[in-house]
């Protein structure tokens, strides 16, 4: 059974659908990527595996696509990111696929002082 983890409908903004969840959510590291026409065992499927690091999905306007939102896997190593989420995709979703992940990292920026 699929579980609801829609966000709300996001205002128009200057920042990112990636931004915004992290602002949102108070998240300071976020991996997503957009899935394009998953069939329904194919969602079942991704989010039995992705449970445990899921954050969030939203629905994107043209067709059946979603951006999903996880919780990274491992800390400082984006590259065992990108290589743990393609290997997940790829299992569900074949070999052929091609669905690019990515990073965000909140980076905090000290103010000068005049």
């Amino acid at each position: 059974m699929l579980k609801s983890f829609f966000l709300a409908t996001m205002p128009k903004s200057e920042l990112s659908k990636a931004a915004q969840v992290m602002n949102d959510l108070n998240l300071n590291d976020l991996v997503y990527f957009v899935v394009r026409r998953a069939t329904d065992d194919q969602w079942e499927d991704l989010y039995d595996i992705l449970q445990p690091t899921l954050v969030t999905r939203i629905p994107l306007s043209k067709g059946k696509r979603q951006m999903v939102f996880c919780h990274p896997m491992h800390k400082n190593n984006d590259l065992l990111e990108f290589e743990d989420y393609r290997f997940v995709l790829k299992t569900v979703l074949g070999t052929r696929c091609r669905i690019p992940v990515r990073v965000c990292h909140r980076i905090e920026v000290e103010e000068e002082q005049a």
